[in-house]
């Protein structure tokens, strides 16, 4: 009977507990807003990721051990080198795949919100891997889930 007690304990205590709710991811292309906390954050010993998995997503990369939680980070959409110093950022749009304009100056803000990391992106153009004349216009804030 003892044990029963402390596992029927032991169960409510589990059951009861909050349940840790994952950050929103939030962005807009061309002016319409996308928000996803469908977003996985992966951590491996040369490179980090934060990949959301919907039909419009995004895949930001660094060649870390580690999510940077401060500083500018300058964007590229590819990374042979494997340079730390840069962000590695694409989206799809169902399947089309961006990446960011050779010309980009702009930088991705990395920052810490209840105690994750958020990346802020202000309006950058992306284009269109397979078609250099499909660009969009894409702004907005990831956050680890």
């Amino acid at each position: 009977m003892k044990n029963i007690s402390i596992l029927i304990l032991a169960l409510s205590f589990f059951a009861c507990r909050p349940e840790k709710k994952k950050q929103f991811s939030n962005w807009k292309v061309n002016g319409v807003t996308y928000s996803s906390n469908n977003v996985t954050a992966t951590i491996g010993r040369a490179m980090v990721t934060l990949t959301s998995h919907d039909t419009t997503r995004f895949d930001l990369r660094f060649y870390l051990g580690f999510f940077p939680s401060s500083g500018e980070w300058p964007i590229i959409s590819i990374n042979p080198s494997q340079d730390p110093n840069f962000a590695i950022l694409g989206f799809y749009i169902d399947t089309i795949p961006y990446g960011i304009t050779p010309r980009n100056i702009n930088k991705l803000i990395a920052s810490k919100n209840n105690n994750k990391v958020t990346y802020t992106l202000a309006p950058t153009w992306f284009i269109s891997y397979n078609n250099p004349n499909d660009s969009v216009l894409i702004e907005g804030t990831f956050n680890e889930p």
